[in-house]
């Protein structure tokens, strides 16, 4: 998403679609691009015809975009496929070369946090290209601050690039937020122990330590780092505020929330950030924990 050209927005016909379309619509109008709409179908009706309930469905898609004003793609405006959700949505934004990814999404349920069995759950851990979760309690026209959540130990030139072209569409303020991790709160998986607990903070401190900076150091080193990256990203180039903050947390995505409440942010931008594959594994990673909880908007650059 360095250059927003091609959007595609997936949408059920339901309310939390429309908002999807309104917010892919909008961000379409600001930077001049393309809008294509994807509906998948689990599967088909019994009794339809499938070309004449492609069609229906088709010519239903193309016009809720026209009515939105969107700029439409000239060969793909609307697409109707069947199959998996996420698996559609992945190929139809292979189809079309999308920039960018747009569904909605909300604070799911007890039983499907668990399962993980979110369409938006799985498009995070499918997906090449970034996905932007609509929070549907959020105005789509109003994005006036972005909070950009990077990891300091890890090269974060694409995550500040993709946060910086957001930021010059929308022209909003923006955060940039590193986190030290102080624990890693896993109580199902007390019997790994030291591999899990402190897992985020014993592998950074060595990796700095590695690089000749004593463990009293590290948390200047962090900053240091984050400051850095900062100034060499394009977001250096905005005319908007440009903030950063390092902040101590129980876990990354606890961090990440407790900042996005207290700075009241329009839009998370974040990377997947698995750093710990044995937890990710079971828990999800960081932005599908943030997801979960969807306090705003969610861009996730994968």
């Amino acid at each position: 998403m360095k250059h927003l050209r091609r959007i595609l927005v997936a949408t059920d016909f339901s309310p939390l679609g429309d908002r999807a379309l309104d917010l892919a619509a909008h961000l379409a109008r600001k930077a001049g691009a393309q809008v294509t709409a994807v509906h998948a179908m689990a599967y088909l009706p019994h009794g339809h015809p499938y070309d004449q309930f492609e069609s229906d469905l088709t010519t239903e898609l193309t016009s809720r975009l026209e009515g939105s004003r969107a700029p439409l793609h000239p060969e793909w405006p609307a697409i109707v496929r069947t199959g998996k959700p996420h698996r559609v949505i992945a190929a139809c934004a292979e189809i079309v070369d999308a920039d960018l990814i747009v569904l909605g999404a909300g604070p799911v349920n007890r039983w499907k946090e668990l399962t993980l069995g979110a369409t938006a759950d799985r498009m995070l851990r499918v997906s090449h290209r970034p996905v932007l979760l609509v929070d549907p309690r959020k105005d789509p026209s109003s994005l006036e601050r972005l909070l950009v959540a990077v990891d300091p130990l890890e090269d974060q030139g694409r995550l500040l690039d993709q946060a910086s072209t957001l930021a010059s569409v929308t022209g909003a303020d923006v955060e940039v937020l590193g986190i030290e991790e102080l624990r890693s709160h896993y109580p199902h998986l007390d019997k790994v122990g030291p591999v899990v607990s402190d897992f985020w903070h014993a592998l950074g401190q060595a990796r700095v330590r590695d690089e000749g900076a004593g463990p009293n150091e590290f948390e200047g080193d962090l900053i240091e780092r984050l400051e850095n990256q900062v100034s060499k990203s394009p977001l250096t180039k905005l005319s908007t505020p440009v903030g950063t903050k390092f902040a101590k947390a129980p876990t990354a995505h606890e961090g990440i929330l407790q900042e996005a409440k207290s700075s009241n942010a329009d839009i998370i931008v974040m990377g997947t950030h698995i750093r710990n594959p044995i937890a990710a594994a079971i828990l999800g990673s960081t932005a599908e924990r943030v997801a979960k909880s969807l306090p705003c908007h969610l861009l996730v650059v994968p």
